[in-house]
């Protein structure tokens, strides 16, 4: 595009024409036109990367890409149409990915036998997720194993009593 006004410069490589009206014009058309390829261009490129980042399952990349390209160019609609899918795709996979963070967290408790320290696990992600029940069948081992092991305790007690005052079973 920069083509453009270099031979507008080529027909008149002294300028002794710059002053006139209609060269004036040509160059500003020029410009224009130029801005015009330029944003085309790297709009092209932008969602070509985009769409490989896409393509290999990379959302937080290919939204970076998009938004990098709405800096230069923030009115171009081609960068904002696809900027919005893929922010709400982004917030979906952040959301999957913290929710399976919070069940392995709880799983990896629950097979310990640390009740306690699941159910403190489960609180707080569904603090964090309220009202979503994919939390639901780890709630269930959580109180089945609070359960089970508050019975134990109380045999344990029981059991120390027993000991202490020489009665047997």
């Amino acid at each position: 595009a920069a083509g453009k006004y270099s031979e507008i410069d080529r027909l008149d490589p002294r300028g002794e024409f710059a002053g006139e009206a209609e060269v004036r014009g040509l160059r500003e058309a020029a410009r224009v036109a130029a801005a015009v390829e330029e944003e085309r261009r790297f709009v092209e490129e932008t969602l070509a990367a985009a769409g490989k980042l896409q393509s290999e399952r990379k959302w937080t990349e290919a939204l970076g890409a998009v938004e990098q390209g709405l800096d230069r160019y923030p009115q171009n609609s081609r960068l904002t149409q696809i900027a919005q899918p893929l922010r709400d795709r982004v917030e979906v996979e952040r959301r999957r990915s913290s929710m399976e963070r919070h069940r392995t967290l709880i799983r990896q408790e629950v097979q310990g036998g640390e009740w306690k320290r699941a159910e403190a696990a489960l609180q707080k992600a569904r603090t964090e997720f309220p009202g979503d029940r994919v939390f639901d069948d780890l709630a269930g081992q959580v109180q089945s194993g609070l359960y089970e092991a508050g019975w134990r305790e109380i045999e344990t007690r029981v059991k120390k009593h027993l000991a202490a005052h020489a009665v047997s079973l």
